[in-house]
């Protein structure tokens, strides 16, 4: 793994700890977006322990999770699902940056989780880009 790639995997390490705890935090206040978040957190909790293996086997420094997130903003479900939307578009242009730097099996990983994250930015109320992770958002 080439010293840029470390450094975009240990970037969505960072961003995938804050999403595991925004899914859960969501999932524990909203009982309207408890099943989505639970959902999500569960996909984001596999793809940081997935990070966190390459990074391992790379003998790379793994991200921990920060001290503390947004917790005050995650007051009502508009203000929970702008954030998961905000995390999900920050993931897919990192993704995006990966893609452009592997190729192979490790590519096609990387696109489906491309695809994975835009449908899932959908379904917490964002819409759909022709070219996900390209927004200037």
């Amino acid at each position: 793994m080439t010293p840029e790639l470390i450094e975009l995997r240990q970037a969505q390490v960072t961003i995938e700890h804050e999403a595991v705890w925004t899914f859960e935090t969501i999932a524990a206040r909203s009982s309207q977006l408890k099943k989505l978040a639970q959902t999500s957190a569960s996909q984001h909790r596999q793809n940081r322990d997935h990070l966190n293996e390459l990074l391992t086997n790379a003998a790379a420094d793994v991200p921990t999770p920060l001290p503390g997130y947004r917790w005050d903003e995650l007051n009502n479900d508009a203000k929970m699902q702008a954030a998961s939307q905000d995390i999900l578009v920050r993931l897919c242009a990192l993704e995006l940056e990966v893609i452009a730097r592997t190729s192979g099996s490790a590519r096609s990983a990387s696109v489906l989780n491309l695809s994975n994250m835009s449908i899932s930015a959908v379904r917490w109320g964002g819409t759909a880009q022709a070219f996900p992770g390209l927004s200037s958002r």
